[in-house]
Parts: C-alpha cells; structure tokens; sequence
C-alpha cells in the first residue's frame, strides 16, 4: 500500500465516520423534539415585602409568588432562601394561570442587626404521561432580594 492509498482509504473511513455522527445526531434531536411535549410558556415572579427594613427586630419579610406554566397538568414549587434553607416541596394539579402562593422569614435580633438576602421560587413541571413514563422541566424564578437593619 503506497502512502497515497492510505491516506484515501482513511479519508473515505473518516467521511464515513462523520456521516453516521450526523445521522445519529438527526435521530436523537427529531426524537427529543416528538417526546418534548412540555410547555413552552412559564411565568415565575417573586417580590419582598418589605424590600428594606428599619425597626425592631426580629423582622417579618413576607415572599409573594404568581406562577403561571401554560399546559402544565401539575406542578411542584418549593422556596429556596439565600441561607441555603429551603421550603417545603408543595404540588398542585392543574394550575390556574398566575397562581399566587406566598411565604414569611423571620429574622434579626441582638446578634443580627444587619442582613442582605433573598427568596427565589422554583417550579418543577410534572408530566405523567410521555411515552417513556414521567418528563419534568424545572424553572427558577428571579431572586426577591431584601435587607433589614435592627434599630432595637
């Protein structure tokens, strides 16, 4: 085999090679996209009442949500603070466009008279009936960001 045969035959073996890399390719994209029937609208808001306090502590900051995920069958949501703590998982069924749901944290004190934080919303979408058993899709919504400051 002169050096000239080789380099064709590896030429026709790499074409070959990158050929079955695109079909595959092809097949697994056409088939995520026929098995992906979530939804593609979602709405996840958050905001902290108050954003900044001033007075006695400890303090009541109170996290108000409104999630709307368009065709969702069911839904699980839980809080996640800043501090790493998270809230309890919560699920409903069908839920109605701009659903609210609502959550407190209560914080400061002598030794904690200065805090920065946030409460952020995270909705799974829950879907039971895909050809190979359950799909999910999982989306945060934005940071409702708060500070106290402790004047007693």
């Amino acid at each position: 085999m002169l050096y000239s045969d080789r380099i064709v035959s590896g030429s026709i073996l790499m074409r070959t090679t990158l050929l079955t890399i695109s079909i595959l390719s092809f097949v697994i994209s056409a088939s995520s996209a026929i098995a992906d029937p979530l939804p593609i609208e979602w709405s996840v808001t958050a905001r902290a009442n108050p954003i900044h306090y001033v007075g006695k502590c400890p303090a009541v900051i109170t996290f108000d949500a409104h999630v709307s995920v368009v065709g969702a069958p069911a839904i699980e949501y839980r809080f996640i603070r800043s501090d790493g703590a998270t809230g309890p998982m919560q699920s409903i069924e069908s839920p109605p466009p701009g659903m609210p749901t609502s959550t407190t944290w209560t914080l400061g004190g002598s030794t904690l008279k200065h805090y920065e934080g946030w409460e952020q919303l995270v909705v799974k979408e829950i879907r039971q009936k895909v050809p190979h058993g359950k799909a999910s899709r999982t989306i945060s919504g934005n940071r409702a960001a708060f500070s106290i400051d402790c004047t007693g």
